[in-house]
């Protein structure tokens, strides 16, 4: 049977930039222009929504890592006798007090698979900032 089939791949090269942006080495995009029909059996099934649920998991674990602070709390336990100094470490003790508890029930949200909120008000500073940052 006569069929279209269209694939376009583009590489990135290694560079600073791309590594930055997150962009991908290798994007690849294929189009089918009639309707494809493809047998499977039931294992098969099996095994794609096994792959899927792991991805899934990974992709929780990911999320929930890369949400943790990067420092411990106990970093800025330490007494400082210079009074400017104790100030200062004191609103970085509490600005890292309060992401530990955002880790938190982000952590918990996922566990439980509680929907996130859409209008979520750090997540749209974040989306404004990026937005500034590449306009």
């Amino acid at each position: 049977f006569p069929a279209g089939l269209r694939a376009d791949m583009t590489v990135n090269r290694e560079t600073g930039a791309a590594l930055q942006q997150k962009a991908p080495l290798k994007d690849l995009d294929v189009i089918i222009k009639d309707p494809l029909e493809v047998a499977i059996d039931s294992h098969q099934v099996q095994s794609i929504n096994r792959l899927l649920g792991h991805v899934e998991a990974f992709g929780q674990r990911d999320h929930l890592l890369r949400s943790r602070p990067p420092e411990p709390i106990s970093k800025y336990l330490e007494h400082c006798s210079v009074g400017i100094a104790r100030i200062s470490l004191e609103e970085k003790r509490a600005e890292l007090v309060r992401a530990w508890w955002r880790h938190a029930v982000e952590g918990i949200r996922i566990v439980c698979k509680i929907p996130k909120s859409r209008f979520n008000k750090e997540d749209l500073q974040k989306q404004s900032r990026l937005r500034e940052k590449y306009v």
